[in-house]
């Protein structure tokens, strides 16, 4: 059983070719990626972005949602601080909370800028 958890995500891209996973596994994406899979027995969790930045472009606020294991870790909190812990330190979640099954970091944005 899974729930969608949204995350708020603030990151240094300098280190990074852009937000959408790479075939170099050097993307933003790739480093949320890679930190679920250490919190979930390697397994990968997707996450998804609300949308994608350039190579060395920072972001305060990028949304973001993935779908995360019940049993792993019982609150946001947890995952936030969990996250973090395996995140270098050019990624930071500064935000963690439950959503509803239809949220989309995607479409379910207000805007961009």
């Amino acid at each position: 059983m899974t729930r969608r958890l949204k995350l708020t995500i603030a990151y240094d891209g300098r280190p990074f070719r852009g937000w959408q996973s790479q075939a170099g596994k050097d993307s933003v994406q790739d480093a949320l990626e890679a930190a679920f899979a250490k919190l979930h027995g390697g397994v990968r969790i997707p996450v998804h972005g609300a949308g994608r930045t350039d190579a060395g472009v920072h972001a305060l606020a990028q949304g973001a949602h993935a779908d995360v294991p019940v049993e792993r870790l019982s609150s946001p909190a947890q995952w936030l601080a969990a996250l973090n812990a395996h995140l270098p330190p050019e990624v930071r979640v500064t935000a963690c909370r439950w959503a509803r099954a239809d949220f989309h970091a995607r479409f379910s944005a207000k805007g961009k800028r």
